[in-house]
């Protein structure tokens, strides 16, 4: 019986592991248990294999492979020096990147065929749609049960527009925007193959989702993603001579102005970014980071070269806050993916860190994947006014389809 079961796993791993992993692509914006099971599920599986199948394990591991795996040693390096009174936090934050080791071995062996590819991308794209219309519709609710109005500007607003999902609302954002993205690059690359009531489909699902981003008041991705697009357009119109482009470019960009102007509270929050005082400010301008940065480059400066550890980096930042009197910033972080990595593991942790990121980018530019490099494009840009992998919503959706991409391009069937 027992035998009988392995076998019928083995003849069918590659279609169970396809599953697991669009599980997991429809999870991301719902519960964090859901992701770690299937994760768990996934690295169980690719281990039973390895266990009972002689020369399975018939692989090299890739770069960027190997660069996560020097990153996490540097983190755990980083215990030597983190005092002993906060090694429960070096601990959990260690548990907390273990991804980062868990997912070379999850894809060693995932067949990322553009038929597998385009499934997984699907998926995300509806279970992103999915959870945006309960947080819509939640919304709309509380707006005429409490309010008597379907739209009640601070219920669709950022922090009250996903507290549906329990989700923050940059990492939510930042869901809709790939899924704007892929949504866009299936119609470029099919813009002929389907009906006209598809291509109306399509158009339209473009301006919900671009109406979701910028509701969510998440003002770098909403920039960055208008720019990616815009550019994009602007860029091909000129190529090919095509004035509808151009027109396809000035309508996106008055209707992400429009979704702005509509609501208050986010016409507020985008005003906010263009003035140069956090006092004369509502939620707090771009300089408002300084309030956070200032006191933690001088930590940074003392220790540029391996950073306090991962397990003092918040300790040390508090007792900086309170000493420029900014008690609101305690136990923020840096608000900054680079700042919070030289904080935590300094210059060495930052170059591996950069090094992972130049190697994708360099694989998506060599195999012209746009998809792949405005995915990566966007992280970037969002990671400079968010630590992004000081949440598993941010480490578990970056790693998963950065493997997805770069296993994509290692593979001869590519994904353009």
């Amino acid at each position: 019986m027992h035998v009988n079961f392995m076998k019928i796993i083995f003849k069918n791993y590659d279609k169970i592991k396809l599953v697991i992993f669009i599980l997991l692509a429809a999870s991301f914006p719902y519960y964090l248990f859901i992701n770690s099971s299937l994760i768990i599920a996934a690295v169980l599986l690719t281990f039973t294999k390895l266990f009972f199948i002689k020369d399975s394990f018939q692989y090299r591991f890739n770069k960027l492979s190997l660069i996560l795996f020097a990153y996490y040693i540097i983190e755990t390096i980083s215990l030597l020096y983190t005092q002993k009174g906060n090694l429960n936090i070096a601990f959990f934050n260690l548990e907390k990147h273990l991804t980062l080791v868990v997912m070379p071995f999850v894809f060693y062996d995932f067949h990322a065929t553009k038929r597998n590819v385009e499934i997984i991308q699907f998926i995300f794209v509806i279970t992103s749609l999915i959870a945006s219309l309960v947080c819509i519709i939640v919304n709309m609710n509380i707006s005429i049960e409490q309010h008597n109005t379907y739209f009640y500007d601070w219920q669709f607003s950022h922090l009250r527009l996903v507290e549906p999902i329990g989700m923050h609302p940059v990492y939510f954002s930042m869901y809709i925007c790939f899924s704007l993205l892929i949504v866009m690059h299936y119609l470029k690359s099919n813009f002929h193959k389907i009906s006209i009531s598809m291509k109306i489909i399509f158009l339209l699902l473009i301006f919900y989702f671009l109406f979701v981003i910028t509701m969510s008041g998440a003002r770098t991705l909403t920039v960055s993603i208008a720019a990616i697009i815009i550019g994009s357009l602007v860029i091909y119109g000129a190529m090919n001579k095509s004035f509808k482009l151009f027109f396809y470019a000035g309508l996106l960009l008055t209707s992400i102005v429009v979704f702005v102007l509509i609501n208050p509270i986010v016409k507020t929050r985008f005003m906010d970014m263009t003035k140069n005082k956090y006092e004369t400010t509502n939620y707090g301008s771009y300089f408002a980071r300084t309030l956070l940065w200032v006191p933690g480059m001088e930590i940074i400066q003392e220790n540029i070269l391996f950073g306090v550890g991962i397990g003092d980096a918040q300790k040390e930042l508090d007792k900086k806050f309170i000493q420029y009197n900014y008690i609101e910033g305690i136990g923020m972080d840096m608000h900054n993916q680079y700042l919070q990595i030289l904080l935590e593991v300094g210059v060495v942790g930052l170059f591996i860190y950069i090094s992972m990121l130049c190697i994708q980018l360099r694989n998506s530019i060599k195999q012209k994947n746009l998809l792949y490099l405005s995915f990566l494009v966007l992280f970037i840009i969002g990671s400079i006014t968010e630590s992004m992998f000081c949440r598993q919503n941010g480490i578990i959706y970056f790693l998963f389809f950065s493997f997805i991409f770069y296993k994509s391009n290692l593979n001869t069937d590519i994904v353009k």
